[in-house]
């Protein structure tokens, strides 16, 4: 055997171990981030008490109330499962309408910030977002409903909800 094809085998022995080392690595990196991030998301689902997912039985989920200082947002969530036969494209959930405690319409002062999504049919998703509360409000109670929008357009056939927005100082 030639000196030169010992080297060769060597060096492509020790390449290859180092290439299975390295992959080992890259592997178990991005399954720690993965599981880290799962566990950050059900972290925001426990806080807002909504550990379970929507059904067909339930199909709009979110928090009965919120609160949030003026001029501030504060975390919320809801989970929707769609049970009609098409897909809800863009769809997501929105404030429609809120009432101060004088029946007065304030709902351009509330809002729930997330990003639209699409929803399948006979899928659940879970809209993470922010309510905001203006600055010119009044500390009090504000009664609001959340609709389901798709595509910009309210989606009648499914449930809506009304929340309770405690606005503070």
């Amino acid at each position: 055997m030639k000196r030169g094809a010992i080297q060769l085998s060597t060096t492509a022995i020790v390449s290859i171990i180092l290439a299975f080392v390295f992959l080992g690595l890259v592997i178990t990196f991005t399954r720690s981030i993965f599981t880290q991030g799962q566990g950050q998301l059900d972290k925001f689902w426990s806080t807002l008490n909504l550990n379970q997912k929507a059904s067909p039985d339930n199909p709009v989920l979110f928090p009965q109330s919120v609160s949030v200082k003026k001029g501030k947002t504060a975390d919320f969530g809801v989970r929707i499962y769609n049970t009609l036969a098409n897909p809800l494209n863009n769809a997501k959930p929105k404030i429609d309408v809120c009432v101060d405690e004088a029946g007065n319409d304030v709902f351009d002062k509330i809002s729930f910030i997330t990003t639209p999504a699409t929803i399948p049919s006979g899928g659940e998703q879970g809209f993470q977002g922010k309510i905001k509360a203006s600055s010119d409000l009044s500390p009090g109670d504000y009664v609001c409903s959340i609709v389901i929008t798709s595509d910009s357009k309210t989606v009648n056939d499914l449930p809506q909800g009304q929340l309770i927005v405690t606005v503070t100082v």
